[in-house]
Order: structure tokens, then C-alpha cells, then sequence
């Protein structure tokens, strides 16, 4: 029995980790823009941050287990009243429409950085590949992300090793501890959005009382670890990391080439996911036709122009302060469920 609460929540902990780790993490384009300019006090916000987010898939799969809750918007219903929920529910599609705009977006700076290509390019084929997908009924391509996280994070550890043995100051700036720790509830609360999606929808895997604790202190950790790694790396090289659209790139030097495959890739399969569930929505909405995958990606070609570190930099963050209040939801919601089942076992 232990031994399957271990594997279980070790599994949950890597879908956490698959959740959270996506392209503007992996590229460092997230760290440097919500974390590098406070110096050495970013990992005070890294630590915020992670926490923020531990507590949060904790307290999501608990009240899934408990509950039995079987999809996003059971839980959304069960935390909220029905009209906010139905908010609630717009807001984490149009945050998903955010994300296949900054995959295209991310795309298209990958083709230019690497390559030299214009950035259009980049952008339109990571449109057309997603549409061909989309006509052509390829869904396996999704579980690509199930061997793409574990490899960035090898790929992050491996440069940064390889990066921090040449010893370099880095550590001087500082920003201010308020606004650090603003922008660390920003960056927690738009990737909460993911772990809600994901993890409504496995509480078969979440029968076991312990799972939900252990599988979250076990993610806050992983996540850290791989945060400290990338955000040193990022710290050394803080010119680069400040200015290029994704600085780990060129931080990589020769193992570059491999680490585009792979953020292609994961932007691919996010955008992808991001896609069907649009097109799900729409369906479901609006009685949608199959043409809603050519309007929704030239729309999403159209808005990808802005570029992906304007993107990271001026609309995730938007999409966060708006994320605030389903983290407040949920928290507050958690809390009063203990305190309240508390006090009924104290009776």
C-alpha cells in the first residue's frame, strides 16, 4: 500500500510538474521577467511562488478526492456559486486561448532567434501543423507531454551544471519585497489555472487520503529545485536573459539545437491541447462547425504579432491578477471545509 501512495503521488507530481513547466518556463522567458529583475531576492519570490502553487494542487486534489469531483466545472460550481462559476469558467477558456496565442507567439521567436527566420514563419507553421492535427484526428500527439517535461527539466539541470561551474557574480539588484512578492502571487495564480483543468479530472487517482499531501509537498519541492537551477543560470547571464525573447537558448551554446526540438514541441503540444479544448468550448457554446479551428488559429496568428515576451510580460500578467480571485476561491474554500469538519469531529 505504501509503496502505491509513493508511485501514485510521484506520478501526480509529474503531471504537476508537466502542468507548470511549459514553454515560457523552459525557455526562461517566466523566471527572467517575474523573478530576475529583484537579483538575489528572486528566489525569495521562487519560494513564495512554489509554495503559492504546492498549496493550491493541495488543496484542489483534496477537495476532488473528498468531494468526488469529476470535472473542472464541478469544482468550480463547489467552490463558487453557479454565476461565478460560469465566470470562472469563460475566464479559464479565454486564459487557453492566451496560451495557443503565445505558443504561435513562441514559435515564431524561436524560428527568428535559432534560425534567422522571419518571425511570421515561426508563427504560421505552428498554426498550420496545429489545424493539420486538428483535420487529421491526430490526438496522440498530447501525450507527447508526458516525455517532453521530463526532459526539459534534465535539459535544464544539465545547463545550468554546465553553465554555473564558471563561476560568475551575479547576485547585486533588488526591487522591493511588495513587488516581489505581487509578482509572485501573479506567476502562481495563471499557472494555477492548468493544475485546476488537469487535476479536476483525475480523482480516481486521488482516492487515497495521504496521496494529496505527499504528492504536493513532493511537487513544491521538484518544482523548486528546477526553479533554482534555471533562475541561477538566468541570474549569471542577466544581460541576455533580460533581452532576448528566450534566453536559455542561447545560454545552452552547443546542445541548442536539441533544446529548440524540444520547446517546439511543447509549444506544439500545448498549443494543440489548448486548441481542442477551444474548440470543445465553442461546440458545447455556440454550436460550433469544424471551420472554428481556421478562425480560431488565424485570429490566435493575428494576435500572436505582439511577440512572446510581450506576451509573457503584458497579458499573463493580467490573466494572473484576474487568477487571484479562483486562488482566494479555492483557499478560502479549503480552509472553511477543515475548520468546519473540525469542528463537527470535535462535537
Amino acid at each position: 500500500m505504501k509503496n502505491n501512495v509513493l508511485k501514485c503521488s510521484f506520478l501526480l507530481s509529474c503531471t504537476f510538474l508537466g502542468a507548470v513547466i511549459g514553454a515560457g518556463f523552459a525557455s526562461g522567458r517566466e523566471i527572467a521577467e517575474f523573478f530576475l529583475p529583484f537579483g538575489k531576492w528572486g528566489i525569495l519570490g521562487l519560494f513564495t511562488a512554489c509554495f503559492v502553487l504546492a498549496f493550491c494542487f493541495y488543496a484542489v486534489t483534496k477537495t476532488v478526492a473528498e468531494n468526488s469531483i469529476k470535472n473542472t466545472y464541478e469544482y468550480l460550481e463547489y467552490i463558487a456559486n453557479p454565476f461565478f462559476a460560469k465566470i470562472i469558467y469563460v475566464f479559464i477558456y479565454a486564459f487557453s486561448f492566451v496560451l495557443l496565442c503565445a505558443m504561435t507567439a513562441g514559435s515564431g521567436a524561436l524560428f527568428k532567434q535559432m534560425f534567422s527566420l522571419p518571425y511570421i514563419f515561426g508563427s504560421a507553421l505552428m498554426c498550420t501543423v496545429c489545424g493539420v492535427i486538428f483535420y487529421r484526428n491526430i490526438y496522440g500527439i498530447l501525450n507527447a507531454n508526458a516525455y517532453l517535461a521530463p526532459m526539459m527539466i534534465f535539459g535544464i539541470i544539465y545547463i545550468g551544471i554546465i553553465s554555473l561551474l564558471d563561476t560568475h557574480e551575479a547576485f547585486s539588484d533588488f526591487g522591493g519585497i511588495a513587488q516581489l512578492f505581487v509578482s509572485s502571487l501573479v506567476y502562481a495564480s495563471y499557472n494555477s489555472v492548468g493544475i485546476i483543468c488537469v487535476f479536476c479530472e483525475m480523482g480516481d487517482m486521488l482516492k487515497n487520503r495521504r496521496t494529496p499531501l505527499l504528492s504536493a509537498v513532493m511537487s513544491g519541492i521538484m518544482l523548486f529545485a528546477v526553479s533554482i537551477v534555471l533562475f541561477l543560470v538566468l541570474l549569471k547571464f542577466k544581460d541576455d536573459a533580460l533581452t532576448l525573447e528566450l534566453p536559455l537558448l542561447k545560454i545552452a551554446g552547443n546542445a541548442s539545437l536539441f533544446y529548440t526540438v524540444l520547446m517546439f514541441f511543447a509549444m506544439l503540444t500545448t498549443a494543440v491541447s489548448s486548441l481542442f479544448s477551444l474548440i470543445k468550448f465553442c461546440s458545447n457554446s455556440f454550436c460550433a462547425e469544424k471551420n472554428t479551428a481556421v478562425y480560431i488559429c488565424a485570429f490566435a496568428f493575428l494576435c500572436s504579432l505582439m511577440g512572446f515576451s510581450e506576451m509573457v510580460s503584458k497579458v499573463y500578467p493580467v490573466f494572473g491578477y484576474i487568477g487571484l480571485f479562483l486562488i482566494v476561491y479555492s483557499g478560502v474554500k479549503f480552509v472553511l471545509d477543515r475548520c468546519n469538519k473540525k469542528s463537527k469531529s470535535l462535537k
